[in-house]
């Protein structure tokens, strides 16, 4: 009786710690957003808040001005850029505020290291890569319906000689993901 006990609390431990740790890309999927923003919202939503930027293709982008939603975990955003088409949210793409390093050999950051983190707790390990001989690194998560891309991007050494630093900062991109089915 007492081993079948701790032969049920061994599997639904198990269970349970595996759930915590295996990529879950329907929790991606799910969320399908970042805080208020979430893709699919009608244009007429944030409209009050938003600064138009660009045209791309079929797409306008626009600075969002409001006052929601300026952290992701615990770091500060500089901007939010939220990408419609056809008046429908598509991309939303964070950039964190810019840091400094005074350890110049640290890499990867200390900020993209807790964000990759925290989103590998949520949605599980990410496929990594360093784009190019940079010092950029990317994370990219990818659901049914949905993508989400870390991006360390890397802007060099500065300051005087007796003050220098690496500077960096954050961008996350999260979009539905195009329907491939239909241009095969």
């Amino acid at each position: 009786m007492k081993n079948s006990k701790i032969a049920i609390v061994l599997i639904l431990s198990l269970l349970f710690t595996s759930k915590l740790f295996s990529q879950s890309t329907t929790d991606l999927d799910e969320k399908k957003g970042f805080k208020d923003f979430i893709l699919g919202d009608d244009y007429s939503k944030w409209s009050n808040d938003l600064k138009f930027d660009e045209n791309v293709g079929e797409k306008k982008y626009y600075a969002y001005t409001g006052t929601c939603c300026q952290q992701v975990f615990q770091y500060d955003l500089e901007n939010i850029i939220l990408g419609f088409k056809d008046n429908k949210l598509v991309i939303i793409y964070l950039i964190t505020t810019k840091n400094k390093s005074t350890n110049t050999n640290e890499f990867p950051f200390l900020e993209y290291v807790s964000i990759k983190s925290s989103f590998t707790s949520l949605f599980g390990k990410p496929y990594e890569y360093a784009n190019d001989n940079s010092g950029n690194i990317i994370s990219t998560w990818n659901g049914e319906n949905v993508f989400l891309t870390l991006e360390e991007i890397y802007l060099g050494i500065k300051g005087e000689s007796d003050n220098i630093y690496a500077s960096y900062k954050c961008t996350i991109l999260i979009g539905l993901r195009p329907n491939i089915k239909s241009g095969f």
